[in-house]
């Protein structure tokens, strides 16, 4: 078994390996877009790109605003919200009485 010293520093190596280098312009433009799809009104994606440190100007706006869900033609559609499905039937206790016993005082 590998010393206690021997783990922080195979994980000093592991995390100096991670490329941390800036995202690219187009990366960027990416993600707003499919950000933009995801958000419900122009209030929700400004909130979303500012969560996520990504450029949210006047232009960066005018340029997401054809790919918001209800300026692309889906506003019709049901909200996209997930509901809890219905809570199944419960199934009837076993009939045999060694498998299944009502408590009782």
């Amino acid at each position: 078994m590998p010393s206690d010293t021997a783990i922080p520093a195979t994980v000093m190596i592991a995390a100096e390996s991670i490329d941390l280098s800036p995202t690219e312009p187009q990366q960027d433009a990416d993600a707003a877009v499919r950000t933009a799809r995801s958000a419900r009104d122009e209030e929700d994606l400004v909130l979303l790109l500012t969560a996520l440190g990504l450029p949210c100007g006047e232009d960066d706006l005018a340029a997401l605003r054809s790919h918001l869900a209800t300026q692309a033609g889906t506003a019709d559609r049901p909200d996209q919200t997930m509901e809890a499905p219905p809570c199944p039937t419960p199934s009837p206790p076993p009939t045999s009485s060694t498998s299944w016993r009502p408590w009782t005082r």
